[in-house]
Formats: C-alpha cells, sequence, structure tokens
C-alpha cells in the first residue's frame, strides 16, 4: 500500500510597517490648537490631546517618542509604529500646523474689545421726518449714530429696504478697527418703523395723520333719494374708482369732482391718441389720491373696514350746475360734475371734495365765479370753502404743498 507523505503548507504574512505609518493619521482638534501656541502645546500634557485613526490597532501600536516646536505655529511630533506580531517598528516624523500665534492672542483682544463698543451703539437718529420719507428714499447719510469711538473705529452701514410697503427699514451695522480694518466686529441691526407708505390695505394710512375732521350734522343741500339733479344730494353706490377726482356710480353713470384736481395717473399721447400711464412724482401723487378715494368712496363700505372708527356707510352726489356741458350738470365729456359727500359710521356727513383739498391729495381748479368763464359755478358757498380750505393745506404743507413734493412735477401741464 502506497501512503503520500504529509506535506505542511505554511501561510507567509508579510507586512509593510512604511505603507501603514503613511496611512496613520494625526488627531488634534481646531479647538486645542486655537487655544494654545505650538510652545504652550508642548508643555499641557500632550499626549492626551492626541489621536491616531487611519491604524488597525489589533496589529499595532502606536507611540509618541517625541515633540519638538518648529515655529510659533507648528511641531514636529515623533511617533513609532509597531507590530504586535513581529516586534518589528518604524519612526516617523510628522509636522502639524495651526496652532495659536502671540498674534492672534493680540487680535482676540482687540475683537473682545470691539464687540463691546458694538454694544455700546444706540439707535441711531434720523435726520429728516420719517412720517414724511418713504423707505426707498432714504440714505445712509440720514442717520447719526452716538456712543462708540469714532476716532477708533469705522462704521459700516446696510440697508435692507424690502419692507418698504410697511414702512419699515432694517438697518445693519458693523464695526472695524481703524488701524486694521480686517477686525472687525459683530453685525448689529436696528430695525426702523415709522416711515412714509403708499398704501395701507387695511386702511390705516386714511385715519393717521390727518387734520381734525368733526364733520357735519346733515349734508347742507335738500335730499333727492332718486333723481340726480342740480343741488340735490343724491345717495349713490360707488362701482369703480378711475382716479382721485372722477368715479362711476353702479348705473353707469360717471363723475367728476367739482373744483378738484388730482394728478393725473395717464396723459393721452397727442399722435397716437393712447393714454399712457404717468411717472415719477405725478404718478405717485396720482396714485395717493386715487388710493384715497377709493377708500372713501369704496372700499371703506366694506366689512373688512368696520373696525376703524369714521369709516364710510354711505355716498351722496350733489350735482352742480354747468355751462356748455352734455346736459345741466354735466361737463363736455359727459360727466356729472358733483360735490361728494360721505356719510360716517356715527351719521355724520363729510364733503370728500374739500377733504382731498385739505390733505394735498388735490388743488382748487376747473372752478371759477366769472360768468365768463367754462367752468363758472353759481355755487359762491362752496367755492369759497375750496378757496379757504386749499389756504388751509398750503400753510400745513400737506401732500401736494409739501417740502419733499415737486409740485412743477407733479402738474407738468396747469
Amino acid at each position: 500500500m502506497f501512503i503520500s507523505p504529509l506535506i505542511s503548507i505554511s501561510c507567509i504574512v508579510y507586512e509593510n510597517l512604511d505603507l501603514e505609518v503613511k496611512k496613520l493619521n494625526v488627531n488634534i482638534s481646531n479647538e486645542t490648537k486655537l487655544k494654545y501656541t505650538a510652545d504652550e502645546f508642548i508643555n499641557q500634557d500632550y499626549k492626551k490631546m492626541i489621536s491616531f485613526s487611519n491604524v488597525d490597532f489589533s496589529k499595532y501600536e502606536v507611540s509618541i517618542l517625541g515633540i519638538k516646536k518648529l515655529s510659533e505655529t507648528s511641531i514636529d511630533l515623533f511617533i513609532e509604529l509597531k507590530s504586535k506580531r513581529t516586534n518589528k517598528t518604524v519612526v516617523k516624523k510628522i509636522q502639524i500646523d495651526g496652532f495659536k500665534s502671540k498674534a492672534n492672542l493680540h487680535d482676540e483682544q482687540l475683537i473682545k474689545e470691539i464687540n463691546n463698543e458694538i454694544n455700546k451703539l444706540k439707535l441711531p437718529h434720523f435726520n429728516k421726518d420719517k412720517n414724511k420719507t418713504f423707505v426707498k428714499d432714504v440714505d445712509l447719510s440720514d442717520f447719526t449714530f452716538e456712543g462708540f469711538d469714532k476716532q477708533k473705529y469705522l462704521l459700516n452701514l446696510n440697508l435692507d429696504k424690502s419692507k418698504d410697503d410697511k414702512g419699515i427699514l432694517k438697518l445693519t451695522v458693523f464695526l472695524t478697527l481703524r488701524s486694521n480694518t480686517k477686525i472687525k466686529s459683530l453685525v448689529k441691526t436696528f430695525e426702523i418703523t415709522g416711515f412714509k407708505t403708499n398704501t395701507n390695505s387695511e386702511g390705516k394710512e386714511y385715519f393717521e395723520g390727518l387734520e381734525p375732521d368733526k364733520g357735519l350734522e346733515k349734508i347742507p343741500y335738500p335730499i333727492s333719494e332718486n333723481e340726480l339733479k342740480a343741488n340735490y344730494a343724491t345717495p349713490i353706490t360707488v362701482n369703480y374708482v378711475v382716479d382721485g377726482d372722477t368715479f362711476l356710480d353702479s348705473k353707469g353713470n360717471k363723475y367728476r369732482f367739482n373744483g378738484v384736481d388730482t394728478p393725473e395717473s395717464f396723459k393721452k399721447d397727442p399722435q397716437t391718441g393712447h393714454f399712457n400711464p404717468t411717472t415719477g412724482m405725478q404718478k405717485e401723487y396720482a396714485t395717493y389720491a386715487a388710493k384715497f378715494t377709493e377708500y372713501y368712496a369704496l372700499n371703506g363700505l366694506l366689512s373688512t373696514y368696520s373696525k376703524y372708527k369714521f369709516r364710510p356707510t354711505q355716498i351722496y352726489a350733489v350735482p352742480q350746475k354747468t355751462k356748455n356741458g352734455q346736459t345741466n350738470i354735466s361737463d363736455h365729456y359727459g360727466r356729472i360734475v358733483a360735490i361728494i359727500y360721505y356719510r360716517d359710521e356715527f351719521g355724520r356727513y363729510h364733503c370728500l371734495n374739500e377733504k382731498l383739498v385739505l390733505e394735498g391729495k388735490a388743488r382748487k381748479n376747473y372752478i371759477s365765479l366769472s360768468k365768463n368763464s367754462k367752468y363758472y359755478t353759481e355755487n359762491k358757498a362752496y367755492y369759497n370753502l375750496l378757496e379757504k380750505t386749499q389756504e388751509k393745506s398750503k400753510k400745513l404743507k400737506k401732500g401736494i404743498w409739501s417740502p419733499l413734493a415737486n409740485y412743477d412735477e407733479i402738474y407738468p401741464w396747469r
């Protein structure tokens, strides 16, 4: 019988310590590096602050043999990798950078000081009247800041005008050191409210900043419930506001406010005959007037505005006698020339024509006591009321008469 001899096969495992030590990662946290200079780190129990990764600790041991300062921010770390199977070792020198410098220490102190300074900064003073200034028109030079050392620090500003429609301006500021602009403070934010707004969807602007208006116990004209006739007050329902001095009622009648001229929203192109939107300050003040009339003649009657005092509850038109119109109460365009009143929720009556002029939303125009004028009115009391009201508006510098308004731009043709 043939018996084959036993053959012993051994598995030889080769180790490449040089390769393993290259893969080795030395870990020192950024927090530690920022806390210590290289000198300070060496004088600590640094071995507890160092860890290793990317090594198989079941096969290898890692030891720190020594440490050496290279510079204020760098060290050389000498490590030994030892095989547990063969006891062979390899030594490697690893450079580690990023420790804190003495210059950083100085910067930290400066940053601490500048952050203390920004905390002293007070709410800036706005050098204009906020109630008469739109957020979009605000400039950095409009503010005065107090509470910080202007000789030592520079003030850096940024304006956020994204809430212009709500009259809110967000101002962000930070300080930099004049001698080293790389040293910056934390950012401080101020939210400043109360700026002028174009419109307010809830109607607040129609109650704020207005001149006192107690209204009348009754309309100074007899009432005509159904028929529109000269010098009679007829209740109407406004259906659409064209602009500040013109609207349509629910029956399709078009009205022009007697003796009142608000800025134009559109102008006619003499060549094409088309009406194009106006621009600039003319459009801006035309919008104020249109929104004002829209509230008091139309939107204010809606339940949305029920929480506001003195809101309108009924509109009345008092047609006036005209010359050369399509009827005895209309102009040559067929618009009924009228004095408009509204009754508020307390039963008081207010003249909207007068109110537009008083608040500077309109000027007195297209009305005359001269019988030769096509705008002649025999209603002398009403003419004098508008005359007196416009003088008061000018004196109070309201709307179109304010220092911020350019009258010639608002009314480019007189």
